[in-house]
């Protein structure tokens, strides 16, 4: 049994190790695809209201912070709107069928592998997301702090 439970714990951490590089990976791509492309309408704003002598090199300058920082917003938003779309689609296309033969090869019920996974994995980790916890685990109420986060 500890042999199996060992090879149930690497299958585990190595789904949740899936979601997380796709997640990553997805949400550095919008990131720097955001603020590369969102750049060029600005600077090419300002470099338009330059040449028709509207704006100074500080109101210029300032200008420019506003738009980064604001592009920087926007970009961050897409990557985090990016990395949740492709950890679903991860899980929906590929981890949940590995999932579901795993489970099948080694004749086990979803609620043993939902059970460990609720144990092992932190509870900010991507699979925690579509596991059931274990009837005895109490869902944190709102406003009560979680079992990780009490003394």
């Amino acid at each position: 049994m500890e042999a199996e439970q060992l090879i149930l714990d690497d299958f585990i951490v190595e789904e949740n190790a899936k979601l997380i590089k796709v997640g990553s990976e997805r949400s550095e791509q919008s990131f720097g695809l955001g603020c590369t492309l969102g750049l060029l309408p600005v600077v090419g704003m300002i470099t338009i209201l330059a040449i028709l002598g509207v704006l100074n090199l500080i109101s210029g300058f300032f200008a420019l912070i506003m738009g980064a920082l604001a592009l920087v917003g926007i970009a961050s938003l897409v990557a985090s709107y990016a990395k949740k779309r492709s950890i679903e689609d991860t899980y929906n296309y590929n981890v949940k069928l590995e999932i579901e033969r795993y489970l099948r090869d080694y004749s086990l019920d979803r609620q043993v592998f939902d059970t460990r996974a609720y144990q092992i994995l932190p509870p900010d980790a991507p699979l925690q997301a579509y596991i059931t916890p274990p009837p005895e685990v109490p869902l944190p109420e709102e406003g009560e702090p979680s079992q990780e986060e009490k003394p």
